[in-house]
């Protein structure tokens, strides 16, 4: 099936055989990401895993990262962090109740999401600096939104891109970075 979102085709597979078919076939026509300035500013010019390009660049990076960041070894040893933080988050659901105050499962899940992430990549919990972290994610929302709405819908690229000067690059995403990184 056919549908298009905007000016985007999109084709639906509504079988598993037809999709094992599809992507055996045409394999090297999905695993392209579209290419957005989105990705260009935010991760260094396609050079992340999720942005390059299919190739040997592509192929090197995901290497590293399943061998690094995801073997089984280096998942284990992110336990602890993993048991503290969901420990606090139960501790915070405990302490609210008893208090009779409402809590936001979904804001406690992404803080306490948040935090693991933080703690296992930056070494760091930004739960402290909650209006900054929360600023920076919004900014970054706002980027991803727009450039999506941008490419779905061509006719809305231009309105889009005004509507989001931080698109073009300029220092926001560096000094975002500053704050994590420190």
């Amino acid at each position: 099936m056919l549908l298009h979102f905007g000016n985007v085709p999109v084709h639906v597979v509504s079988s598993a055989d037809a999709a094992r078919e599809i992507t055996k076939t045409h394999d090297l026509i999905f695993v392209n990401r579209p290419k957005c300035i989105f990705f260009q500013i935010l991760l260094y010019d396609y050079k992340d895993v999720v942005s390059a390009r299919y190739g040997e660049y592509w192929k090197q990076m995901r290497s590293i990262r399943v061998l690094n960041l995801l073997s089984n070894k280096r998942v284990q040893s992110y336990r602890a962090i993993r048991e503290e933080e969901t420990a606090l988050a139960v501790k915070n659901v405990q302490k609210s109740s008893s208090s009779g105050l409402l809590v936001n499962l979904s804001e406690l899940f992404l803080m306490t999401m948040n935090n693991v992430i933080c703690r296992i990549y930056l070494e760091r919990k930004y739960s402290e600096d909650t209006n900054k972290f929360k600023k920076i994610l919004r900014e970054l929302q706002r980027c991803w939104v727009c450039q999506m709405w941008g490419i779905i819908f061509h006719g809305l690229h231009g309105y889009a891109m005004s509507m989001n000067s931080m698109l073009k690059p300029r220092k926001w995403p560096r000094s975002s970075m500053n704050f994590l990184m420190n």
